[in-house]
């Protein structure tokens, strides 16, 4: 019988990990979830917790304290971690990578499209003068809130505006007729992301700093790190991608802001997103001595991948249009805000590396 022809080309994705990187599950584990022995780890099933209680050990001991590996069946373990020397700190919770029901790990294909959509309107903000001056004229307001973020305002800057969403929505949607079924990314399929190797993550431990004149301290110097579980530098995963090139067609000539023809058009996008936000994170880090945490192949375009920020932990400067509008590539300044930073700390709660940078490289499959 022959073959319909499919209207979609198809590429195979990777995503390689620079730094640590965390996509989050809904709910945290409670720290008796986790068994530690020297640099190893794992996740128990709940029927470890259920035998211990059952041996007499009182719930409150259970729930506030991890369990030794060494002392731990086979059988009840859920699944293996590796152990950065600070994670030992655990005594309250940690939260998981986003798994599937039998503990692999994978990156949901929604996160993955949300980071090309946002490159792609970044890209054509970054492009298009006209477009930029109207965005920075529109959300001023906001830009003046963020640029002095402090706990009384971040309520305002986190509150939705849907008025805001819908006009940024609209540049990926037919001009004459901008609804929801005319947008851009529905010629735009991306599967989940599953490890090609070793899919073992790590347990880092995780301090918010701020900056302090031409130092980082930590924000809440009293209170414990956060534990999540990471991807480890190096570790790749990989995903399909499927571009409905007939519909993409008809998207060049309806009035659309925003293009995409080809998976190289994705490449591009997430290129000119990641050369602004590289120098000014860099910036950052070298003004509040911090340099020893960046890694030269955050910026580094070898013109057949790009680098990306994905994943928890990117904030403002890697989630948003707030280093455009409000720096801008002509800016040759420094960040003043957001003055903070989720950051990996060592055993002494010292910074240790950066959060959320990955490479990306797509191919014809």
């Amino acid at each position: 019988m022959k073959r319909f022809a499919s209207p979609f080309k198809r590429y195979r994705g990777t995503v390689e990990a620079l730094s640590p990187v965390h996509i989050g599950a809904t709910d945290p584990l409670p720290a008796c979830r986790y068994a530690f022995d020297g640099g190893k780890g794992a996740v128990l099933k709940e029927r470890h917790l259920y035998r211990q209680h059952r041996q007499g050990i009182k719930i409150q001991e259970i729930m506030t304290r991890p369990s030794e590996l060494h002392a731990v069946d086979d059988e009840d373990i859920f699944y293996p971690l590796h152990l950065a020397p600070a994670a030992t700190r655990l005594n309250k919770e940690a939260y998981p990578f986003i798994r599937d029901p039998f503990g692999r790990p994978y990156i949901p294909g929604s996160s993955l499209k949300g980071m090309f959509r946002q490159a792609l309107l970044f890209s054509a903000v970054l492009i298009d003068e006209k477009l930029h001056s109207t965005l920075r004229s529109q959300m001023g307001e906001l830009l003046e809130k963020m640029g002095r973020a402090n706990r009384d305002n971040i309520k305002d800057i986190r509150r939705q505006d849907w008025r805001r969403a819908n006009s940024l929505e609209k540049l990926f949607r037919n001009g004459r007729d901008p609804d929801p079924k005319n947008d851009l990314l529905r010629g735009l399929r991306i599967s989940d992301a599953v490890p090609a190797g070793d899919e073992t993550l790590a347990l880092e431990a995780i301090d918010v700093f701020t900056a302090k004149g031409e130092a980082m301290v930590p924000l809440s110097p009293n209170n414990p790190p956060l534990f999540r579980e990471t991807l480890q530098k190096g570790q790749r995963f990989v995903f399909d991608i499927a571009l409905d090139e007939a519909f993409l067609k008809t998207c060049e000539t309806d009035g659309r802001t925003i293009r995409l023809r080809t998976a190289t058009d994705l490449l591009l996008a997430l290129q000119d997103q990641a050369g602004l936000v590289a120098d000014l994170e860099k910036a950052f880090l070298e003004t509040h001595s911090l340099s020893s945490l960046w890694d030269e192949t955050y910026a580094a375009d070898d013109g057949e991948s790009a680098v990306a920020r994905l994943g928890w932990g990117c904030g403002w400067t890697g989630h948003s249009l707030f280093p455009l509008l409000a720096y801008g590539p002509e800016m040759e300044e420094t960040p003043r805000s957001p003055r903070s930073r989720r950051l990996v700390v060592d055993d002494r709660g010292r910074p240790r590396s950066m959060l959320g940078w990955a490479r990306l490289k797509i191919e014809e499959a």
